[in-house]
């Protein structure tokens, strides 16, 4: 590469004193993600970077140095580096569900961490791809008979009770997970079974309502408008509006508005003896989505009620800009912004 196309990729002498600030420990992941935005960086271009830098380090601390050694009287905290921490073993199986082809900001992100790691602990890490699919199956099948993965993710926190039970991970204690502190209580509670934590949360997630602004200038803000206007953009093959609506995630906003519940959650702890999809709000809030479709209000194609295959019929209908409105998450973002897809979200 020549060299000034390879200096033009290096972040300048603030960003990198600011990427050592954080593998030093001395930022919070809070105010980090803050002054990153402040930066034009975003979440996924931070970790990559700090994986970088990291790498960098490790690379300098292994090669001899023909700069004299520090003074006694210098201060180690001075002449530290980040190192990652972890066990200096022969090789470390990761199985993960992203790959370069389905999701490559997340496996690229995987790829510069596994690497970083290597060069600083020496251990190789394997990163194995497992289908979706087949994912939870085959742990359960191979973590008995050690042949299972030593790490593993990223992975939605509803997987974390069935591993726990089946004592396939390994639970976490708060002095080995850095920045813990920082982490919300809510992103802890959801890896936490009987007391003890078995994952690290790396991001929250939420649904929203996500629209096509060539197609939808403005976002509806009561249901009746919602209505009115998916009922004025269907037509042939495109679709007003259309979610997964036989898929219990997709269910929850319209069982919660309707004050219905999973469990009932009081004193900071859920209490599963009492639950709520069988209260008045939940008896609504299934007569509700079954008049929705039934009713066409607003109209849905049938394949919405083939669940196995209905979230992939849906985005396909969505990049083609075949559909204003859906509900959906920012897994959604990469692919509609490959499509070329102008879109907003309202909440």
């Amino acid at each position: 590469m020549p060299a000034r196309q390879e200096e033009a990729m290096q972040p300048d002498r603030p960003t990198v004193e600011f990427l050592d600030e954080i593998l030093h420990g001395k930022v919070s992941r809070r105010a980090a993600l803050r002054r990153a935005a402040g930066l034009g960086i975003g979440a996924s271009a931070l970790a990559t970077m700090l994986a970088s830098r990291a790498t960098s380090v490790a690379a300098k601390q292994s090669t001899p140095s023909p700069v004299a050694s520090p003074s006694p009287s210098a201060s180690p905290a001075a002449s530290a580096s980040y190192t990652p921490q972890g066990p200096g073993v022969e090789r470390l199986v990761f199985w993960t569900r992203s790959s370069q082809d389905t999701s490559p900001n997340e496996w690229n992100g995987l790829v510069a961490v596994a690497d970083a790691y290597q060069a600083a602990v020496g251990t190789t890490v394997e990163l194995v791809t497992v289908p979706d699919a087949d994912f939870r199956s085959r742990l359960s099948l191979a973590a008995p008979s050690g042949e299972g993965p030593d790490v593993l993710g990223p992975i939605a926190h509803d997987w974390i009770g069935e591993l726990a039970i089946q004592q396939i991970a390994q639970p976490w204690t708060q002095d080995t997970i850095a920045g813990f502190a920082d982490l919300s209580q809510s992103s802890v509670q959801g890896v936490t079974v009987n007391g003890q934590i078995y994952g690290v949360p790396l991001f929250s997630e939420a649904l929203a309502l996500v629209y096509n602004t060539d197609m939808v200038p403005e976002a509806p803000t009561t249901w009746d408008d919602l209505v009115a206007r998916a009922t004025e953009l269907t037509s042939g093959d495109v679709y007003g509006f259309v979610f997964p609506i036989l898929t219990q995630y997709y269910q929850g906003p319209f069982f919660y508005g309707f004050d219905s519940y999973v469990f009932a959650f009081e004193n900071g702890a859920f209490d599963t003896a009492d639950i709520g999809l069988n209260n008045a709000g939940g008896v609504e809030t299934a007569s509700f989505l079954r008049d929705m479709y039934h009713q066409q209000q607003p109209a849905m194609p049938e394949p919405v009620l083939d669940q196995a295959n209905a979230g992939g019929f849906i985005d396909g209908l969505m990049e083609a800009q075949q559909l204003a409105m859906t509900i959906a998450g920012p897994w959604r973002e990469p692919p509609l912004t490959d499509a070329g897809v102008n879109y907003a979200v309202a909440t």
